[in-house]
C-alpha cells in the first residue's frame, strides 16, 4: 500500500536545518537500536545517538549522511508524524518546541502541537529531543563500546558489566510535530501500530529498566505523565503536610505561651495574685480573707495583717487579730485605730 498524500506543511514547519520530512508510517527500528551504548571516552552511556559522532542510521527515520555533524542535533523534527514503534509519547509542547541553545528554539502556531517521543522505560530530559533514564547501583548493563579505526568506527562486541554506582543513560529521542488537519493521515497509521519490538535483557540481580518491557500502544497526541510532573506532585504534597504541621505546632505554642501569661496576671482561676509596694504578695481567697500560709514574700504585720471580717449584717469592718502571733515574723499585732476624720460620712 502506498503512502498517503500528505499536504505541505506551511512555512513555520519546514525550517530547512531542522525539520527532517514526515514519518506517516510505522517507523520499526531494529532491536540494536535499544542497546547501550559506552561513549569513546567512558565517560557515560547513551542509546541510540549521543555525545559521540557514532551511531546507526537505522535507528533514525529519514537519517542522513549529514546528521553525523553533532550541529545537526541541536535541534530536529518530523512532520506530521507519530512515534516509532517501541517509543511513545512522554512530552508535549504547545507553545515553544525548545533546542539545545535558547536560539534553536522554535515558537509553535496556534494550530501546531509538538511532542517529544522516546523508547520505553525513557523519559523527557531536556532540550525538545533529549530522553533519559536512571541507572542503579549493582544493575546489570550489556552495551557496546564503539572505537575509531582510522576515519571508520569499530563497534566491537558485546560487553556485559555490574554499574558500581548510580548514573543515567541519554540518548536523542524522535520529536515530532502535527496540527489537527494531519489526523486523517494520522489516525490509520497509528491504528496500524503493533507491539514494540523485543530486545535481549540483561541478567543479574536486578532487572535493567532501560529496555522495554511489555505491549504498549504509541498514543502520540496525549503526552504520558512524565517523571518530573509526577515528581512535582510528590514534592507539593510533601510541602503542604509540612505547612499544616508547621502550622498547628506554631498555634499549640502560641496558645501554651498565652496561657502562661494569663497565670502570671490572673492566677490559675483558684485565686489571684494580690502584688504589694514592697514585692510581697498574698494569696486573696474569695471567701473572704488573705490566706497567710500562701505568703510567698512576707510583709511587717503593722501594714498588712488586718483582716476583713462581716458581721451579721454583712457589713464590712476593719478588726486587727489583737493578741494573735504572726507565724512568719514572731510579733504580736497591735490594734488599729482609725481616726474619726477618716471614716466617710454619707
Amino acid at each position: 500500500m502506498g503512502s498517503p498524500q500528505v499536504t505541505p506543511a506551511p512555512a513555520l514547519l519546514t525550517r530547512s536545518d531542522f525539520f527532517r520530512g514526515p514519518l506517516t508510517s510505522v517507523f520499526t527500528p531494529p532491536s540494536s537500536c535499544f542497546q547501550l551504548t559506552r561513549s569513546q571516552d567512558n565517560s557515560n552511556f547513551y542509546v541510540g545517538h549521543g555525545a559521540d559522532r557514532y551511531f546507526d542510521p537505522s535507528c533514525f527515520p529519514s537519517a542522513k549522511s549529514d546528521l553525523q555533524d553533532i550541529k545537526y542535533w541541536t535541534s530536529y523534527y518530523y512532520s506530521p508524524a507519530i512515534c516509532p514503534q517501541g517509543y511513545s509519547t512522554v512530552e508535549i509542547f504547545h507553545t515553544n518546541f525548545p533546542g539545545f541553545e535558547k536560539s534553536d528554539g522554535v515558537p509553535l502556531g496556534p494550530e501546531t502541537s509538538a511532542g517529544l517521543c522516546c523508547p520505553s522505560g525513557y523519559g523527557y530530559s531536556a532540550h525538545g529531543h533529549l530522553c533519559s533514564s536512571s541507572i542503579s547501583r549493582n544493575q546489570v548493563l550489556s552495551y557496546i563500546h564503539p572505537t575509531t579505526t582510522g576515519q571508520s568506527w569499530n563497534q566491537g562486541s558485546l560487553t556485559t558489566s555490574t554499574a558500581s554506582a548510580e548514573s543515567i543513560v541519554v540518548g536523542n529521542g524522535i520529536p515530532i510535530w502535527w496540527q489537527k488537519t494531519d489526523e486523517a493521515v494520522l489516525a490509520p497509521v497509528r491504528a496500524a501500530a503493533t507491539a514494540p519490538p523485543s530486545t535481549s535483557s540483561s541478567s543479574g540481580t536486578q532487572t535493567s529498566s532501560l529496555k522495554p518491557t511489555g505491549t504498549q500502544t504509541p498514543n502520540d497526541h496525549q503526552g504520558a505523565r512524565t517523571t518530573n510532573s509526577k515528581l512535582s506532585i510528590a514534592v507539593g504534597v510533601v510541602v503542604f503536610i509540612v505547612t499544616v504541621l508547621a502550622a498547628i505546632l506554631l498555634f499549640l505554642m502560641y496558645r501554651k505561651k498565652s496561657q502562661k501569661k494569663r497565670n502570671a496576671l490572673y492566677g490559675t482561676g483558684r485565686s489571684a495574685d494580690i502584688i504589694n509596694l514592697d514585692g510581697g504578695y498574698h494569696n486573696y481567697h474569695h471567701q473572704g480573707g488573705y490566706d497567710r500560709s500562701a505568703s510567698v514574700s512576707p510583709v511587717p504585720p503593722s501594714y498588712y495583717d488586718a483582716k476583713f471580717k462581716y458581721d451579721a449584717d454583712a457589713q464590712p469592718k476593719n478588726e486587727f487579730a489583737v493578741g494573735e502571733l504572726d507565724a512568719s515574723i514572731g510579733t504580736k499585732v497591735a490594734p488599729l485605730e482609725l481616726p474619726a476624720s477618716s471614716v466617710p460620712r454619707r
